[in-house]
């Protein structure tokens, strides 16, 4: 499992990260800092090869913000197997997913206990107890990301979930990267068109009720 914690303060969405929070299963998690004490590279630099891999399943939450992210620190995310977030979508729409500590205690019972990610200015101590529990949350997303996946398949949804849903992250994740070509002056000519029909429908309903009302 994997999570990307996203630095205090203003920033584009998908802007640099503090440190990654990984787990290799539901026991036992890790955050690591961008920077690693008596080391140049920076932690993205270290995990690229098994972020890039696309051989190695991995869980998370809310892949496309992690692949835009990741990508403007040049690092390709491969691999995705379970997104928390997409998947609990599918399952039940009508829940909030957006926040994966939302997920956790509604699953769980998991209790949140640092509220706010810290400052520049807190003390190490409580930067510690932030980041213990970011890995902590990575811990459970692996839990989370099993259990999901199991109740996909028990729905019959795991394949809409793998061959349509999952694969339209990406795309996604490239659409925000790189923007959108648009036509102009073939849409303005549209709005002038659609605007026109709308107007006469609106003119044939009226005459229909003998009378003015509102349309809308």
């Amino acid at each position: 499992s994997i999570a990307a914690q996203k630095r205090k303060g203003a920033g584009e969405w998908g802007g640099k990260i503090s440190g990654i929070a990984i787990a290799l299963s539901g026991k036992e998690g890790f955050f690591i800092p961008e920077k690693l004490s008596g080391s140049k590279d920076t932690v993205l630099e270290l995990a690229r090869p098994w972020l890039e891999d696309p051989r190695i399943s991995k869980n998370c939450h809310n892949a496309k913000w992690l692949e835009v992210t990741l990508k403007k620190q040049g690092v390709r995310l491969q691999g995705i197997r379970l997104d928390a977030m997409l998947a609990n979508y599918i399952l039940d729409p009508a829940i909030d997913a957006e926040k994966l500590q939302r997920l956790l205690k509604k699953r769980f019972n998991y209790q949140q206990e640092e509220k706010k990610q810290p400052s520049l200015f807190d003390d190490e101590q409580k930067d510690q107890a932030f980041f213990h529990q970011l890995a902590k949350q990575a811990a459970y997303l692996s839990c989370l990301g099993d259990e999901l996946e199991a109740e996909l398949k028990r729905e019959n949804l795991f394949e809409l979930y793998e061959t349509l849903e999952l694969p339209l992250s990406p795309l996604l994740a490239q659409m925000e990267l790189w923007g959108i070509a648009i036509d102009e002056e073939y849409l303005a000519r549209l709005s002038g068109e659609v605007g026109g029909e709308i107007s006469e429908i609106e003119t044939k309903a009226k005459a229909l009720v003998a009378k003015d009302f509102n349309l809308n």
